[in-house]
């Protein structure tokens, strides 16, 4: 069966004591309420005689936030926010509820409920730029039932300290190129904000114009030639709404003074002398066209023999992009070139070493070798190799070390008669380890180690960034260099994984060899919706069986009252998780005829269709087909009461029937006589007989806003029973255990109810003591505990307990037909 409260036909004001007893002593823990509002109905159907309801003030209450969100001037619950630079989650802080006129309430524990929504749809966080609505909602204690909401607009991040940085081929993340400089190709210039590189397309569009130009209505121009620009880069996404202007943006001249300019060598007598050099390079800038740049022979030389020559490189004067020149440029011209050779083969243009391997081969400078054009070998003092890295550095000593890296090795001829001449290169790359990706690629999700990640859709992106990867080799050494990145189902880089879907997170490293796929698969599955439950529902018994005949929602019920839930699993011991419909299900109600309601007007068979709100929902989401539901008028439902007439509660049991105070479980024509009451339930039940005399014995400090009212140290002071307990503490109603605990959720003992009973007459009413002659005749008096045997007797004397048997059963859980008896029979 489950769980039930009593209910009672009609508003009804009450002002005996008893009434308080009877009423709430009869509902379930969960329908007391510690403070129960004053002109609102509480669950048992009695209303209360006080002024003010909490859950009025409550709806008319403001709710406040931390600093992240600012107040809207002039508004209540209006806030205003920006979204974060890096995309991360604004914190709502410590919530508050200040009731109309209250005390503020620190929204916390199991008496409220947060949700926030966007769009009409249920979020886990406050994100993206757009408008959400928080609700805080009451769901126990005071203000049960009460609900009070605020509005959220988060404006687009700040892109005030956005710079810009010329974006690295070969890693996306670095940001240190802040010089621009002309190479002949377009610049391609990324933003960045704190170190962090934004994501061209989804953070931002950027558009440059020429220094002096109209930024709105010239058209966007490429970044290439030396000069200034105007940027305006304008946010998207996380960054919608904002726009940032970089004036004097600045790309400056090649600088040949400072460049490294090669001419290949020139073989035989009739060869051309060079016009253009071979390549020009300044750092990592590279002249894309070394075309741009003219060699002029210097003076007092003539093209002629074999030898060196000297040339000026300088570009032509009309060419504005390159600025200064270089007069030591050299080119040898030889009578032949060499062929060169490496371990007597051909000379490689790639060569790949492992340090992992068990004998690991590297390049070796020493195999290098060069013949002659008649097939003889050249003396290796001709030959000069240098290595350098990426920057064009020298990194001979990184090489012989076997530093992991990419180099470059060059051999080339140096013969001083000019007989011989050439040059040739290598990319020689130098692998850490292999890496068995099963045993040495580890990674974190959310702190956790995974080999793969499955969710359900819940509106949350899963980002490359997400992921910590570690590659180690096999001695746990960390190897540096590794990067990850997403792709869905097709292979096709992406930049987060949201849909459902299959998706990849895939794992590089140039400094090492992967054994095994370097990946870890993302599966983001649809959230399904197909087992729904209607919340609204009741169940009506017509026989002693706990089997319901009928299951129904009330006649007049609004569609939106319907409380849709859908099955989103199971708990540990396998019973169903229900979860509120979102959003992103369309419901429509038709009745019998199909026509599509609103309100369940009249009885009768309606059916609920739930499909997709949008093309959104109908990615993530399956949903049932459909699902029917009767309604029908409570007023018509029959109810037959179990209680039997022989029983010997029987008449206590219809007497508070008779006087409207007891009914039953709602909803039903069950009252349950043998279900047990509890020992918080029956503090609430002496709390509301002594009405507002309660209230005056509950001294000062006894509330704080952390803990609520204080009492014993096992009981909760802002749970429903809080202020009862700490009142009948108070006015030594209750003294609890010896180790100075009460028990709240414990099913009470007669002999307990009976000395609480007591205590409450000592307190407010006309109290005799009894002595243990008084129960002396009952077969179980020995039994009685010595604390209790003074209150036992004194129900005894006075009939409230051991009427009708030969025995007192004091160690008995108290039944809600006993209770009864007792407090009926106390009232006289």
């Amino acid at each position: 069966m489950t769980a039930c409260k009593d209910s009672l036909s009609g508003k009804k004001a009450v002002s005996a004591t008893l009434a308080g007893v009877l009423a709430v002593g009869m509902v379930p823990a969960a329908a007391f309420a510690a403070e129960a509002p004053a002109d609102e109905v509480q669950n048992d159907g009695i209303e209360l005689l006080d002024t003010t309801s909490a859950v009025t003030l409550f709806n008319a209450g403001t709710i406040a936030l931390n600093s992240t969100f600012s107040p809207v001037s002039g508004q209540t619950n209006q806030f205003t926010a920006n979204a974060t630079t890096d995309g991360s989650a604004l914190d709502l802080g410590t919530v508050t509820v200040t009731p109309k006129g209250q005390s503020a309430v620190p929204v916390a524990g199991d008496d409220f409920k947060v949700t926030i929504t966007k769009d009409g749809t249920e979020v886990k966080e406050i994100k993206a730029p757009g408008t959400y609505t928080v609700t805080v909602a009451a769901v126990d204690g005071d203000y049960e039932g009460g609900q009070v909401s605020a509005t959220i607009t988060v404006k687009g991040a700040s892109l005030a300290n956005a710079t810009l940085f010329q974006v690295n081929p070969d890693d996306a993340n670095d940001v240190s190129d802040t010089t621009f400089t002309y190479t002949g190709n377009v610049l391609d210039l990324g933003v960045q904000i704190d170190g962090k590189a934004l994501k061209a397309g989804t953070d931002y569009t950027i558009k440059f114009v020429n220094a002096g130009g109209d930024a709105n209505n010239d058209p966007a121009v490429e970044v290439k030639n030396a000069g200034k620009y105007y940027a305006v880069i304008t946010g998207q996404g996380n960054f919608t709404g904002n726009v940032k202007k970089i004036a004097n943006v600045e790309v400056a001249k090649f600088d040949l003074a400072s460049a490294t300019i090669s001419v290949d060598d020139v073989y035989g007598a009739t060869a051309a002398k060079p016009s253009t050099p071979t390549s020009v390079k300044s750092g990592s800038d590279v002249l894309a066209n070394p075309a741009e740049v003219k060699l002029t022979l210097n003076d007092g030389q003539t093209w002629d023999a074999k030898g060196q020559y000297a040339f000026t490189a300088a570009a032509d004067k009309t060419n504005p992009n390159i600025t200064c020149s270089k007069t030591d440029v050299t080119c040898n011209k030889v009578d032949a070139v060499a062929t060169f050779e490496y371990d007597g083969a051909a000379f490689p243009t790639e060569f790949t070493s492992n340090k992992g391997d068990k004998k690991p081969v590297y390049f070796d400078l020493d195999k290098i070798a060069a013949k002659d054009a008649a097939g003889k070998a050249v003396d290796e003092s001709l030959i000069d190799v240098t290595v350098t890295d990426k920057d064009g550095s020298d990194a001979t000593a990184d090489f012989e070390a076997h530093k992991a890296g990419t180099y470059t090795v060059k051999a080339a001829i140096n013969d001083g008669t000019y007989t011989l001449g050439g040059s040739a290169e290598c990319k020689v790359v130098i692998k850490e380890a292999t890496v068995v990706t099963a045993e040495n690629v580890v990674v974190k999700y959310n702190g956790k180690i995974v080999t793969s990640v499955e969710k359900n859709y819940d509106g949350d992106d899963i980002v490359a960034s997400d992921f910590e990867v570690t590659v180690t080799d096999a001695k746990g050494n960390v190897i540096e260099g590794s990067t990850q990145g997403l792709v869905d189902a097709e292979g096709k880089a992406v930049d987060k994984a949201l849909n459902a879907g299959s998706y990849k997170l895939v794992i590089e490293n140039d400094n090492v060899v992967f054994e095994g796929e370097a990946v870890v698969p993302i599966t983001i599955n649809k959230v399904d919706l197909s087992t729904i439950k209607v919340g609204a529902e009741q169940k009506a018994w017509l026989d002693h069986t706990e089997n319901p005949v009928l299951t129904y929602v009330q006649k007049g019920t609004e569609v939106a009252d319907l409380d849709l839930e859908y099955q989103s699993g199971t708990d540990e011991n396998g019973e169903p998780v229900w979860e509120a419909l979102p959003a992103a299900a369309k419901v429509t109600v038709k009745d019998v005829s199909g026509k599509e309601v609103t309100k369940l007007e009249d009885e009768g068979i309606y059916t609920i269709e739930i499909a997709a709100a949008d093309d959104d929902a109908a990615l993530n989401y399956t949903f049932s087909t459909e699902v029917s539901i009767t309604v029908a008028d409570e007023a018509n439902l029959k109810f037959a009461d179990n209680v039997d007439s022989s029983a010997w509660y029987y008449n206590e049991v219809n007497k508070a029937a008779e006087l409207g105070l007891m009914n039953g479980y709602a909803d039903t024509n069950l009252f349950g006589p043998n279900d047990t009451i509890t020992r918080a339930q029956v503090a609430q039940v002496l709390f509301n007989m002594a009405g507002g005399r309660a209230d005056m014995d509950l001294p000062e400090g006894s509330y704080n806003e952390i803990y609520g009212y204080a009492s014993f140290s096992d009981v909760n002071g802002k749970m429903w029973y809080g202020k009862a307990i700490a009142w009948a503490k108070a006015a030594g109603i209750v003294t609890g255990y010896g180790d100075g605990t009460f028990a709240p959720e414990n099913n009470i003992t007669r002999e307990e109810f009976a000395t609480m009973l007591a205590r409450y007459a000592q307190k407010y009413g006309n109290y005799t003591a009894g002595s243990a002659a008084d129960f002396a005749a009952y077969g179980d008096a020995s039994v009685v505990d010595s604390w209790a045997a003074e209150y036992v007797a004194w129900a005894v004397k006075g009939g409230y307990m051991g009427k009708n048997t030969n025995v007192l059963t004091p160690l008995a859980n108290m039944t809600r037909a006993e209770a009864a008896a007792m407090v009926v029979r106390y009232a006289g």
